[in-house]
């Protein structure tokens, strides 16, 4: 079978993989996989997940609970920032946008930090700081729960030149998604460090390299943590035996032993199995970040339903304060989007609201996400794990800030 970017089992395949709770591996999603009701081979698996890998374009990731890291996913919407070195500031950045924020006209960054709640205080003080010496015009900060990613059928709604057809989007299938999301609204959980981590430390950085790429095998794990943190790589693990001697074989093995832990612990720590695939963002389909207040809260399912069935993907980020304004991500392709704006959006949301559609600039935007590698949490500058706590050197941040 000759592949290519929109290749129906191809989409398949992916479609199958965000409907799994869990990270699996090529023998594993053949055990379970089938096609037009035929069974898939291992081999199979493996060739298509080389040509999605080799193309670049692919990411299948764990999505973590960052709750039970003890951080917060904070959205701060800047309005013409002049000075994007501030971006490189504060190591809690994970994740960039550039865009255009509608309404207002003016270009800006859309930016997430993932950060310990009990220091938003001191980042809206940096942020504050920004404004007075003119590096932007203003902000928004928008503190947030961890998003929940609703995904259409990718194999019925995209066609053989990557259009999407949402004619032929399923309600029952989103109906997997939505019951995520119920459950993330219904149990709305604080920002605490887990006890698990507490006893074990080891859990952060497995965690966060999980976030960077799923198949993360206990060797690979050790080489990463040894590269990355050097000799405080040892305090990372709680076994004084472990400490002393420095045995490669006893750390893989304890390794071993978390991820197994973490696997049978998924449902404290893993919000979600995730993908991002380049080749449905381009063409005629755009990202749109609306940041709304609903006039129901109780409506938020049955809103995100009706997006989702015009959407490729739909990412809600709840918000941290009941009554704080939602963040939507939609990727779709114009025509919806205008239906959606124009149709499902004024039957939801609160017209007395500062409402905002942030449209993304994805030439931009990967530029950003591909030269800063962010869309991580980079534990080995901001997490402590012998007193097992996330570090926030607000005075070193601002003396940066009056050095630029």
């Amino acid at each position: 079978m000759t592949l290519d970017y929109f290749n129906p089992k191809l989409l398949k395949f992916m479609y199958f993989l965000v409907t799994r709770q869990r990270f699996m591996n090529s023998v594993q999603i053949a055990d379970e996989l089938r096609i037009n009701g035929e069974h898939v081979t291992d081999r199979t698996v493996r060739r298509w997940m080389t040509f999605l890998n080799n193309e670049r374009n692919f990411n299948y990731f764990i999505n973590a609970k960052h709750e039970s890291l003890g951080l917060m996913p904070i959205f701060v919407l800047m309005h013409n920032l002049k000075k994007t070195k501030v971006l490189d500031i504060i190591p809690y950045l994970a994740y960039v946008e550039y865009g255009i924020c509608l309404g207002k006209m003016d270009n800006g960054f859309l930016v997430e930090y993932f950060l310990p709640p009990e220091n938003l205080k001191k980042l809206k003080l940096f942020l504050d700081d920004c404004v007075n010496r003119g590096f932007m015009d203003n902000y928004e900060v928008h503190p947030c729960f961890s998003a929940i990613a609703l995904y259409s059928q990718f194999h019925k709604v995209v066609d053989k030149d990557g259009n999407l057809r949402f004619e032929n989007n399923n309600e029952k299938e989103l109906t997997y998604f939505t019951r995520l999301l119920e459950q993330k609204l219904n149990k709305r959980v604080k920002c605490n460090i887990h006890p698990g981590i507490k006893r074990n430390p080891l859990i952060v950085p497995l965690l966060c390299e999980h976030f960077r790429e799923a198949s993360l095998s206990s060797k690979k794990a050790y080489r990463l943590l040894k590269e990355r943190v050097g000799e405080k790589m040892w305090d990372y693990f709680r076994d004084i035996k472990i400490k002393r001697k420095r045995n490669c074989g006893a750390c893989v093995r304890f390794i071993q032993k978390t991820i197994k832990y973490l696997h049978e612990n998924a449902e404290d720590f893993v919000q979600q199995i995730r993908i991002s695939y380049t080749p449905l963002y381009l063409g005629e389909n755009v990202g749109v970040y609306l940041i709304v207040r609903l006039k129901e809260n109780r409506r938020v399912v049955d809103f995100a339903m009706e997006v989702a069935k015009k959407s490729l993907q739909l990412l809600v980020h709840p918000p941290y304060n009941k009554r704080g304004q939602m963040i939507f991500f939609v990727i779709t392709n114009f025509r919806a989007l205008v239906e959606i704006l124009n149709e499902i959006l004024p039957r939801y949301m609160d017209p007395s609201s500062d409402n905002k559609l942030f449209l993304r600039d994805l030439h931009k935007t990967r530029f950003w996400q591909e030269s800063k590698l962010h869309n991580k949490i980079n534990y080995c500058d901001v997490f402590d794990p012998v007193n097992i706590k996330w570090k926030y050197l607000h005075q070193e941040y601002m003396s940066k800030l009056k050095k630029m």
